[in-house]
């Protein structure tokens, strides 16, 4: 076989200076959405909850041996055949060691293939492209997974996420993926064209991604570098990785997590960044030529201004700079979450730490006027800023915290001491139910400011039924025929039905909403609480949504559903799958 060589990715954009782009359920774990005080980590259905399980074991649980149709690989030759002559529903393990690629690159553009490790250890399998690989894995089709492999030293990009003809590619899947030194941008996602098609709902979980000194050494292009860089990208998940080293003695890198022109509903959650020049990034340009547009109109406020970067949370982040060579650098630590350009964008529950503030610029910044955002509950030892006349609601957000508020601020490590005073139970109410390691949150008077909640849990016990309906707004029978109107709160009745007995507060539900008229979200609470800051479920005008999510009822039995819309209707359907108490 011929060497084959990729060309260069064409939509380049040159980095700016801040001062001078949702998963299918079936490809990811379904975010957990829990807005009570009183839930432990959940464990088994009908198992009393105990001790949590490990974070590892939560959310990055290895992949259970492959079957069905498997081929395995043990050399650059057959690896090259492997995937060239791949077909849907066929998985490739690549036996452990070694593979120098020396110029070649795989391109996987059939859909529904997986290419991993065979033997799950990710360090034990080693694609070296030895900078003389362009991109090492090009994943051209939809529903194609690459985990427990090690990818280093792309010319470019190690891992380059692309539509293929008049196809759109996606739920792509990284998953336990280590990523060493590339030349630019670690995983880039990018259309065909500024029409599509597009490269939506993908995942990237349980992943290091890191740019050493002597990788450094091999960026180009005025620091054009960064971890995850995306385009016009929607409903995509980056969770649970590691991502660090991304900086230039000159120049100014891409984000830890870019996602930008026009990209949309990004979760972004439980990511430690560290030593990144820019953490996250939710847009960047305050104009341009747009990407994408999408019919629903989802920002009307702009009045079809542009805007980079629509919807999307970032939660539960630990972010951190503590290397003296990235502060004497041209840039410094320069912005721990940025949201640029940035409409419906919120920032809850992060940790953002500096060991040399004076090095450093924003732990939280919104720029740019048609930038509106919720900042709320998050921690940090420096500034948050509003610039260029952006807007923002805030909560509880905590910029005085020192270095003896964490375990290890030296190794990234912020998870609060016990004697961090200034943020247990010190944060507004919040339904991100769960913490950096999924511990559930409160567990005092109030939840903890940033990504970590300290105390001990308080244990319930789970009580399964079989699936129920007790809420569908299209029926009259079940609270409605009338849907929920933008921004009215509307109280339903869930105790004494399906089997959840008076006197409950807590149940477990599955949350969906059908026939928007515009986009929004929808939040379900406990009846006469608060309005939690974060909805359960994000939507967009005419499709359907749902998520897992652990509800709260006040002592009458009655959750309250409010649909966060600047106009329009959505109809809400609720089916209760057991309570606890």
């Amino acid at each position: 076989m011929a060497v084959r060589y990729v060309s260069e990715e064409p939509h380049r954009v040159a980095p700016e200076h801040v001062g001078a782009e949702l998963a299918s359920p079936a490809r990811r774990g379904v975010a957990l959405a829990i807005d009570v005080p009183l839930l432990a980590a959940l464990l088994a259905l009908g198992c009393a909850l105990a001790a949590a399980p490990s974070r590892a074991a939560a959310f990055c649980p290895a992949f259970p041996p492959a079957t069905g149709d498997v081929v395995v690989v043990s050399t650059v030759a057959q690896l090259r055949t492997a995937v060239d002559a791949a077909v849907p529903g066929r998985t490739i393990l690549v036996a452990d060691g070694n593979y120098a690629l020396n110029g070649e690159y795989l391109r996987i553009d059939v859909p529904n293939v997986t290419l991993r490790g065979q033997s799950g250890n990710r360090d034990a399998v080693v694609l070296d492209g030895n900078y003389l690989t362009t991109e090492i894995v090009q994943v051209a089709a939809s529903d194609v997974t690459v985990a427990d492999l090690t990818l280093r030293e792309a010319y470019d990009h190690p891992i380059h996420v692309m539509p293929a003809g008049a196809s759109a590619t996606n739920r792509t899947l990284v998953y336990n993926v280590r990523i060493v030194d590339p030349g630019q941008q670690a995983i880039k996602i990018n259309p065909t064209s500024d029409t599509g098609p597009y490269v939506d709902e993908g995942t990237i979980a349980c992943s290091r991604i890191e740019l050493t000194d002597a990788g450094r050494a091999h960026v180009r292009d005025n620091c054009y570098t960064g971890g995850v860089d995306a385009h016009a990208a929607l409903g995509w998940t980056v969770r649970d990785n590691v991502i660090e080293g991304f900086w230039c003695d000159a120049g100014l890198s891409e984000h830890a997590i870019h996602f930008w022109r026009n990209a949309r509903d990004t979760r972004v959650e439980r990511n430690v960044l560290r030593n990144n020049a820019r953490g996250i990034g939710f847009g960047l340009a305050e104009t341009g030529t747009p990407r994408r547009t999408y019919s629903d109109a989802p920002c009307p406020a702009a009045g079809g201004a542009y805007v980079d970067h629509f919807g999307g949370t970032a939660v539960n982040n630990f972010v951190s700079a503590d290397d003296p060579d990235l502060f004497a650098s041209e840039y410094g630590f320069d912005c721990g979450i940025c949201l640029w350009q940035a409409c419906g964008a919120s920032a809850l529950h992060n940790t953002v730490h500096t060991a040399d503030v004076a090095s450093s610029f924003s732990a939280i910044e919104w720029r740019f006027s048609r930038t509106t955002a919720t900042i709320a509950n998050n921690l940090a030892n420096f500034s948050l800023r509003a610039r260029d006349g952006a807007s923002a609601t805030q909560a509880t957000n905590v910029t005085t915290a020192t270095a003896a508020f964490y375990v290890s601020p030296a190794t990234g490590d912020l998870h609060l001491q016990p004697t961090a005073a200034g943020a247990i139970d010190q944060g507004s109410a919040s339904s991100v139910g769960t913490d950096f390691d999924g511990d559930s949150r409160p567990r005092g008077a109030a939840p903890d400011v940033g990504a970590d909640e300290t105390g001990a849990p308080q244990a319930l016990r789970f009580h399964p039924l079989a699936p129920c309906r007790v809420v569908d707004t299209r029926s009259a029978s079940l609270g409605g025929p009338a849907p929920l109107a933008a921004g009215v709160s509307r109280p339903f009745q869930v105790s004494g039905a399906c089997g959840v007995p008076a006197g409950v507060t807590v149940v477990s539900a599955n949350v969906t909403v059908t026939q928007a008229t515009a986009s929004g979200s929808v939040v379900v609470h406990a009846n006469g609480t608060p309005v939690p800051i974060t909805p359960q479920v994000a939507f967009a005008a005419g499709r359907t949504r749902a998520n897992n999510a652990i509800v709260g009822l006040d002592g009458a039995g009655l959750v309250s559903a409010r649909a966060e819309m600047a106009s329009g209707s959505v109809h809400l359907i609720v089916d209760v799958s057991g309570y606890f108490d």
